[in-house]
């Protein structure tokens, strides 16, 4: 039987045909974007195409107060940070970011980081460089130990001849020329930190409860000497938002998670009432209690997340070598003072009842405007403890290193960080950074970057990222500003052949 030519069939044939060839393409296609059969994507975004370019994958580039709208062919960042969302229409494992910009940014501002938000909606931000113009510089001054393209350990002096000298003393918590060890004179840089803190010797400790109220998210460091050890922590719930809250307390040791414990807060509905420093507001939502066996003293991590409708209030250790880290926020008191290492301190508050007078080693500071940063700097450089005292509550303080309490000792947990206030001519002898310069294209530079979805947090499809230059604020004229030309996003995940076998071995 012969087979009927195709233009001989009849007309309705011929559009049914054609009809059911254009529906199985879509739906192929529909399939091939919804599934990513193969596990690996690719989603691009550039401003001088906005309609179409990686249109519906990367959006909502918030706030918009920190963008400047009249620029159409670039992404205008006048303003830190900057957040968007990523959707994508299944999970991933890992994601390379490329990202083409210029800039025009003051040396006020030398670093530009991209963060992924990692653990729920009150977690952190894994930041990671594009671009930190302070070692590009150092790069040319300082003489280089390590440099193969991810890792770089800079010497201020040629003291070490290659890596495997200098990893040996500094895993021994020693190096050259630096009379105490690392913490002294090593900085470091977005570098996966083993650095092993060592106490002082005949080191003694006393327990101690701190009763000064803290509101938000907190880090702490806690060294605990041999023997029995405990923490004790109460919250209160200030109910200001709808919604549940979820308080998470984590406690690690040598960057291993050793214990957690959750606690909910309430769930009632939004009083719109404003923070009251004076009253103690909000209902107590109960305590987390941990207790461990030392086998020898050690360095203990503590992570307190939570939302800024949380207030801690109180903490009890069995050691009072315990100092805050890069941030601290206390509440319900006046004339509290602080100690820290810090040379600069960035203060901030939300509530008008708490703008006033502040001083640092004596030098008096107006803090006079809400929502808006202001920038205290210790100008003796000799003095290696600066001590900050705050004569109202409610005033959010952050800084690159640690804080005491008066019944607290003060010591320093970790090797300095590099930040945008690093100075070439400082303490530091040492880096230690993984950071790789970004790349020259014509009038643009190119950085990339990887990360680890497996922890990042997934809401609905969306992954969150954030566009920090530390630094930038908004000014009049929008003159300091970062030009994001073209963001590509690279995801690799499992294929569907994989997943399939993987179902079927379970």
């Amino acid at each position: 039987m012969k087979i009927t030519k195709f233009k001989n069939w009849p007309l309705n044939l011929k559009l049914r045909l054609v009809f059911g060839v254009f529906l199985l393409v879509i739906l192929v296609l529909i399939f091939c974007l919804k599934v990513v059969p193969s596990g690996k994507a690719s989603y691009k975004k550039t401003w001088t195409n906005n309609f179409f370019s990686a249109r519906g994958t990367m959006l909502d580039f918030r706030p918009g107060i920190r963008l400047d709208s009249k620029a159409k062919s670039y992404l205008k960042i006048i303003a830190e940070p900057v957040y968007f969302n990523f959707y994508t229409p299944r999970s991933f494992s890992k994601a390379k970011i490329t990202i083409k910009y210029f800039d025009n940014l003051a040396e006020a501002t030398p670093i530009i980081e991209l963060g992924l938000l990692k653990g729920g909606l009150n977690g952190n931000y894994e930041l990671k460089p594009l671009q930190n113009k302070i070692i590009d510089d150092l790069k040319f001054s300082w003489d280089r130990i390590v440099d193969d393209g991810e890792t770089l350990i800079l010497q201020r002096e040629k003291i070490y001849n290659n890596g495997l000298e200098f990893s040996a003393d500094f895993s021994e918590g020693r190096l050259e020329n630096c009379v105490g060890g690392p913490l002294s004179c090593a900085v470091f840089y977005n570098y996966n930190n083993d650095y092993k803190y060592q106490a002082p010797a005949n080191n003694l400790t006393r327990s101690v409860k701190i009763n000064q109220a803290l509101r938000g998210e907190h880090q702490f460091f806690n060294y605990f000497n041999q023997g029995k050890w405990f923490l004790n922590f109460d919250f209160r719930d200030l109910n200001l938002n709808s919604g549940q809250e979820i308080v998470k307390v984590n406690i690690y040791l040598d960057n291993n998670l050793i214990a957690s414990q959750n606690l909910t807060g309430l769930d009632l509905a939004t009083r719109n009432d404003s923070f009251d420093n004076e009253n103690r507001q909000g209902t107590s939502i109960g305590e987390l209690r941990f207790s461990g066996l030392a086998e020898k003293g050690a360095l203990y991590k503590v992570e307190i997340k939570a939302g800024n409708d949380i207030i801690i209030e109180s903490i009890e250790s069995s050691s009072d070598q315990l100092v805050f880290a890069n941030k601290f926020w206390p509440v319900y008191s006046e004339g509290l003072k602080i100690s820290t290492e810090a040379k600069f301190l960035s203060v901030k508050t939300f509530e008008t009842e708490s703008l006033g007078q502040l001083f640092l080693n004596e030098e008096k500071f107006e803090l006079d405007k809400t929502y808006s940063s202001l920038l205290l700097e210790a100008k003796d450089e000799e003095k290696y403890l600066n001590e900050l005292k705050l004569e109202k509550s409610g005033v959010l303080i952050e800084l690159n290193g640690f804080i005491a309490l008066p019944d607290t000792k003060f010591f320093k947990a970790l090797p300095e960080k590099m930040d945008r206030f690093f100075s070439a001519s400082g303490s530091a002898s040492y880096l230690l950074s993984n950071y790789k310069s970004p790349k020259k294209e014509k009038n643009y530079k190119v950085a990339s970057l990887e990360f680890d979805l497996n922890s990042a947090y997934l809401n609905n499809n969306y992954y969150s990222f954030v566009i920090s230059v530390p630094g930038l604020e908004l000014t009049e004229g929008g003159e300091n500003y970062l030009g994001i030309k073209e963001i590509k996003i690279e995801v690799e995940g499992r294929s569907l052949g994989e997943k399939i076998i993987s179902f079927i071995k379970k």
